[in-house]
C-alpha cells in the first residue's frame, strides 16, 4: 500500500490532483479541506495517502494531516459509507468538526452536508463515538504542516464555485450565495468562504 507521496504538484482541481513522483503521475482524490491548503501547481507537496482497493483499480486518497486521514479511515468502516461519501463529508466539514459532531452526538452539521442523511449520520454516531473520543483527545498531534497557497482572488473564486458545484449545488444558486459571502468576507481565506457558503446553502435547502 502507498502510505505517502512527495513530489511536484502537476495538476489540481477540486475533485482530484496529480502528483508527479520521479516522472510518474499519481492521481489522488482530495477533500476540499486539503485542496484549499495545497500550494500552486509546480510546487513540491507531501501527502499522506490511503489506498482503496477495488476490483478494477487502486484508488488513492490524499490528506495533508494525519487527523484527516484517520477520520477518513474510521468513516469508511461504517456500513453504507464508502470512500466517496467519506470524502464528501470531509469536504463539507473539517476533520475536527466531524470528530466533535460524532463525539457530542450532534448530527445537525453532519446532515447539512449533501449526500448525508439523518440515518447515516446517526449510524456514524452509534458506530464511531467511542473511537472518535480517542481522536478528540489527540487532535492536532502528528499533523503535517500545510503549504502556503498565495493564489489570486479570481482563481480562488473559480475554485470555490467549482467546489460548490462538485458538492451538488446548482450553479446559479452557488454563484449567488458565493457572491454574497465574498462581499461580506472580502479578505477571508478560501476555506472560510467555502464553509460560510455551505452554511448559507444548507439553510436554503
Amino acid at each position: 500500500m502507498i502510505g505517502s507521496l512527495r513530489g511536484r504538484l502537476a495538476a489540481k482541481s477540486t475533485e482530484r490532483i496529480v502528483v508527479d513522483v520521479g516522472g510518474v503521475g499519481y492521481e489522488v482524490n482530495v477533500s476540499l479541506s486539503t485542496f484549499t491548503e495545497l500550494p500552486e501547481e509546480g510546487t513540491e507537496v507531501t501527502l499522506l495517502t490511503h489506498t482503496h482497493v477495488r476490483e478494477d483499480a487502486l484508488v488513492l486518497f490524499g490528506f495533508l494531516t494525519a487527523i484527516e486521514r484517520e477520520v477518513f479511515r474510521l468513516l469508511i468502516t461504517v456500513s453504507g459509507v464508502g470512500p466517496r461519501l467519506a470524502l464528501n463529508l470531509l469536504s463539507g466539514l473539517s476533520a475536527p468538526e466531524v470528530v466533535f459532531g460524532i463525539v457530542e452526538g450532534n448530527v445537525a452539521p453532519i446532515v447539512s452536508v449533501p449526500g448525508i442523511g439523518r440515518k447515516t449520520a446517526e449510524r456514524l454516531v452509534i458506530d464511531l463515538r467511542d473511537r472518535m473520543m480517542k481522536l478528540d483527545l489527540a487532535l492536532g498531534d502528528g499533523a503535517a504542516p500545510p503549504k502556503a497557497r498565495g493564489s489570486k482572488v479570481d482563481r480562488e473564486a473559480e475554485d470555490a464555485l467549482a467546489a460548490l458545484k462538485h458538492l451538488g449545488y446548482r450553479p446559479a444558486q452557488a454563484e449567488k450565495v458565493l457572491a454574497e459571502v465574498r462581499k461580506t468576507f472580502a479578505d477571508a481565506p478560501l476555506e472560510q468562504i467555502l464553509r460560510e457558503s455551505l452554511k448559507r446553502l444548507a439553510r436554503l435547502a
